[in-house]
């Protein structure tokens, strides 16, 4: 029936009709009637398609000279059964899904989210448009080698708390540790800046650092103090904190239109979903599981892609 179908209609923009040219044609091909309006058309386009210039009376005689010709050869294809072709008809029906769906799509795509639904978006989102605060500290750490004895421990303890007081009392007035960093922290990242690892969030510390420390830094409250020393998995350390940054929350102005263009592409993707399900529901739909599931599946036969002209071992000539 769509073989019929796909032959009872002429495939260029000429009309099939059982009209002759005095009524409404200026030619006709064995039954099919190339209309003025479709001359029209095909001139319009071909003086869109030229660059400067008018068009003369010759192009009138060429495009139809194209028209008949195409309709010619179009009747020839019918006659040796190429509009039953199975792959012509699938191209055929590819096409006319692939722009009913487009059209569809496209008058189904107007919609545009109202600022109630923004408003609200917001409000339940908040976290979305929250930024989490952030702590800015210096960090010195001191390397303990994990295979010391319980004595080379205790002895590197020492040392860092000696080395802590000394920060305490020598980077009062600073905002990091300075040189004492350069001179004794083994962080390769901070010890030339003095420490300081910039503004990051007590999870960001805590996967560079670990928990303890950046436990010990959320603990500080003013900028400058320092934190007992603790354990890193870098080795034994502390910190000073340099600068608290609080959450931050981007004004629901600030966002109107991303929170826009995301509901709609929410509503375009549903609406796009709830049309093809539509398509379903209208047709009886019917599946042969058993039959499917015999279809053997392709196996790749494991030999790369063949270049571009190159002949694969199939098309080889014999020796």
């Amino acid at each position: 029936m769509f073989a019929v179908f796909l032959a009872s209609i002429a495939w260029t923009s000429c009309s099939r009709q059982a009209a002759t040219p005095s009524q409404n044609g200026v030619a006709q091909v064995g039954d099919i009637v190339i209309s003025s309006d479709q001359m029209q058309r095909r001139l319009a386009e071909r003086q869109r398609q030229r660059s400067f210039g008018a068009l003369a009376a010759t192009d009138r005689d060429e495009v139809l000279e194209e028209l008949i010709q195409f309709e010619a050869l179009f009747a020839q294809a019918q006659r040796a059964g190429w509009h039953t072709n199975a792959e012509l008809l699938a191209g055929f029906k590819r096409t006319v899904v692939g722009r009913f769906k487009e059209q569809q799509l496209a008058q189904l795509r107007t919609a545009s989210p109202t600022e109630v639904e923004i408003a609200a978006f917001y409000e339940q989102h908040l976290a979305q448009f929250t930024t989490a605060p952030k702590l800015r500290g210096a960090v010195l750490l001191m390397e303990t080698p994990q295979k010391a004895t319980p004595e080379k421990q205790a002895e590197t303890a020492i040392k860092a708390a000696e080395l802590r007081e000394q920060a305490v009392k020598e980077t009062s007035g600073t905002t990091h540790f300075g040189s004492l960093a350069q001179r004794h922290s083994v962080d390769q990242v901070t010890r030339y800046a003095g420490g300081d690892f910039g503004l990051l969030t007590v999870v960001e510390i805590e996967g560079r650092y670990g928990a303890a420390l950046a436990r010990a830094l959320d603990a500080l409250q003013s900028p400058g103090e320092i934190s007992p020393v603790v354990e890193t998995p870098l080795g034994l350390g502390f910190v000073k904190l340099i600068e608290r940054k609080p959450e931050a929350r981007r004004p629901p102005a600030q966002v109107r239109d991303g929170i826009a263009h995301q509901l709609t592409q929410a509503k375009q993707a549903q609406a796009e979903r709830d049309f093809l399900a539509a398509a379903k529901s209208n047709v009886a739909i019917r599946i042969n599981r058993t039959l499917l599931d015999s279809i053997p599946l392709p196996v790749r036969n494991g030999e790369p892609p063949a270049l571009p002209g190159a002949q694969t071992s199939l098309s080889k000539d014999p020796l």
